[in-house]
């Protein structure tokens, strides 16, 4: 028998201890597609009215982190739409004025877009306000993206 306590398999003396990646999430509510639709309309009459920090702040409080892709997807059109609209001289304005957790959800939604095709095509604007974010609010926004589990 090995005696070298270095090689156990602890997994296997105990069957019921594994977590698994599900386990690492933490639960979310669930978000009907009816009420990212509800946000997506409020989203689009303040950005009518010019008011795109109350759009921003809006769409980042209550991201939709229990859905299913579609309902994601519409919420990521909806923050996308935001981004595209705003000016590039107000960006670094608008992000100081978020809060700490909008700031967060905010970069989850720039690196989203980032790897999809239409943030691709977009991505002077993306990489704009991503630079406005590490200006403002430097890392801790990016290294708290890379240690959450929830996705947007």
């Amino acid at each position: 028998m090995d005696t070298d306590w270095r090689r156990i398999d602890i997994d296997a003396l105990e069957e019921g201890n594994r977590l698994t990646a599900a386990d690492l999430v933490p639960p979310a509510e669930p978000v009907s597609y009816e009420d990212v639709a509800v946000i997506n309309q409020q989203v689009k009459s303040l950005l009518a009215k010019g008011e795109n920090y109350d759009a921003l702040a809006y769409s980042l409080s209550s991201p939709p982190y229990g859905g299913d892709d579609q309902v994601k997807a519409l919420h990521l059109s909806t923050v996308f739409d935001i981004l595209k609209t705003t000016k590039t001289s107000s960006v670094a304005k608008l992000v100081g004025e978020l809060s700490t957790d909008e700031q967060d959800v905010l970069v989850k939604y720039l690196y989203k877009l980032m790897s999809l095709p239409q943030g691709q095509q977009s991505s002077g604007v993306l990489l704009a306000w991503l630079d406005k974010v590490v200006e403002v609010a430097g890392n801790g926004p990016i290294i708290r993206y890379l240690n959450d589990r929830r996705t947007v």
